[in-house]
């Protein structure tokens, strides 16, 4: 009985080194604390360790696209700040214009008018035959330098209006013409895909 005992002993001994060198093992993982871990205890852990890297790739992907959004925003500004400076300084070259036409109608106007009136006065006359010829001469010269200068008069308003408009046409065509529309080829969707693609890095 003795020696069976002992043959008995024998045999379990290398069952008892394996408990013990399990129990080692577990002693020296990192998740083994003085209370001890249950699987459902070590689950939870990873899933919160997982919970926290998504929330952490969901909060990147949100600041991502707010940024993307800004960037929009800001570009847009820029354009629209850009064509309300070039529509104001339209409107009022188109206003100096306007103002300057409207002048020189003005200019036109009294002297056609006057012009009429000299005219009338040189064939209109009431001379008769023993009136100084002195004063005769005088009368027609003088009818005649005022129809010059207001004919004159007329003719540089025609031309000064032509000038006004050429000169708008050069600087509304020219000078402060719109720019081109720039063109609209970015593709977000390639870049949210490349966003995506770099994983964990952009975290």
């Amino acid at each position: 009985q003795v020696g069976c005992v002992d043959a008995g002993c024998a045999s379990a001994l290398p069952l008892v080194r394996l408990n013990s060198v399990r129990a080692c093992v577990a002693m020296a993982l990192p998740w083994h604390f003085a209370g001890g871990l249950t699987q459902t205890d070590i689950f939870g852990l990873g899933t919160g360790f997982v919970q926290t890297a998504a929330a952490s790739a969901s909060y990147n992907l949100s600041a991502y696209f707010a940024c993307l959004q800004m960037r929009q925003n800001q570009l847009y500004q820029e354009k629209n700040f850009h064509l309300s400076w070039v529509s104001i300084a339209r409107d009022d070259i188109r206003g100096v214009m306007e103002a300057s036409s409207n002048r020189m109608n003005n200019y036109v106007l009294v002297g056609t008018l006057i012009l009429q009136t000299a005219i009338g006065m040189l064939f209109g006359d009431t001379f008769t035959g023993s009136t100084h010829l002195f004063i005769v001469g005088i009368y027609w010269q003088t009818m005649a330098l005022s129809i010059m200068f207001f004919t004159s008069s007329i003719v540089f308003s025609v031309k000064g209006q032509n000038s006004a408009f050429l000169n708008t046409m050069r600087l509304l065509t020219w000078e402060t013409r719109p720019e081109n529309p720039a063109p609209y080829d970015h593709d977000y969707m390639q870049q949210t895909k490349a966003f995506e693609a770099s994983g964990m890095r952009e975290v």
